[in-house]
């Protein structure tokens, strides 16, 4: 008789542990909002409307590891950086930190890598020196860090006394094509941008290189989610950079590796007359 109760004991005892473990949720994954620009080959969306490119892949790695579900939002610049600040989104990668920028928003510890702009002129321009700009109508991003950053273009022009023009673009696309049509007389781009598209239209890119900056991710000012994040963030980069092997490497090679020459022409203006 005894041997029955224990039988019927150990029974119950499994059909209710049994019963708890069917009924307890799984871990449920958190929605993260994620700002998207076009600025290829670095982040954009293909014909199909898909985000792709180095950042994106980045943060699809990190949300898979986090069991996080993307929302991806796309918008120009400007949009995307209101919407950041607006807390509309969790998360906008390729920031170039600065100090203003630090003021209104948070940013991961981790530096993806460090980018500059070029300036670019149509083909029969004689723009060579960062003087020669000196009366000319220069096409700039919306609320670029090239355009408004402290060593930006607008600051330097400022510091060398020089007398020019801003022309203001969504995206480099349009700067590019801007300079192509001679509606301006220079353009300011990103490297590794410039690099990839200029061969597309009928510009030249000079040895004038501006505004070294750190590539950051960026997040809403203060926020228990912006803590958060940072931490996951920050943590699973340092593991990517620290694997040689990982796709961060990969694709720091191949969007870095072609723009080594560029050494030899660094010119960064600082200072003034």
């Amino acid at each position: 008789m005894l041997k029955k109760y224990l039988l019927l004991i150990i029974f119950l005892l499994s059909f209710f542990l049994s019963s708890a473990a069917v009924n307890t949720p799984a871990k449920q994954s958190s929605i993260i909002r994620v700002g998207v620009y076009d600025n290829p080959p670095k982040i954009f969306k293909d014909p199909q409307g898909r985000p792709c490119g180095f950042w994106v892949d980045i943060i699809k790695n990190i949300a898979e590891k986090e069991n996080w579900e993307i929302s991806w939002v796309h918008g120009s610049w400007s949009d995307s950086i209101k919407k950041l600040k607006n807390n509309e989104i969790d998360v906008m990668p390729d920031v170039a930190y600065s100090e203003e920028r630090s003021k209104i928003f948070d940013f991961s510890e981790q530096t993806i890598f460090v980018n500059w702009a070029r300036i670019f002129v149509p083909t029969d321009s004689n723009i060579i020196s960062f003087l020669d700009l000196d009366g000319k109508k220069i096409g700039v991003m919306k609320k670029g860090i090239h355009y408004i950053g402290s060593n930006g273009i607008k600051n330097l022009i400022k510091r060398f006394d020089i007398n020019a023009t801003f022309i203001v673009y969504e995206g480099y696309f349009e700067i590019l094509e801007a300079v192509q049509e001679n509606q301006v007389d220079a353009g300011v781009v990103n490297r590794i941008f410039g690099h990839k598209y200029h061969k597309n239209y009928d510009v030249r890119r000079t040895s004038i290189i501006i505004n070294p900056i750190e590539l950051k991710f960026a997040f809403p000012k203060d926020t228990p989610k912006t803590s958060l994040l940072i931490n996951k963030f920050d943590f699973h980069v340092d593991k990517l950079k620290k694997d040689e092997g990982s796709l961060y490497h990969r694709y720091v090679h191949d969007l870095l590796v072609p723009l080594k020459h560029e050494k030899k022409f660094l010119f960064f203006p600082t200072g003034s007359k």
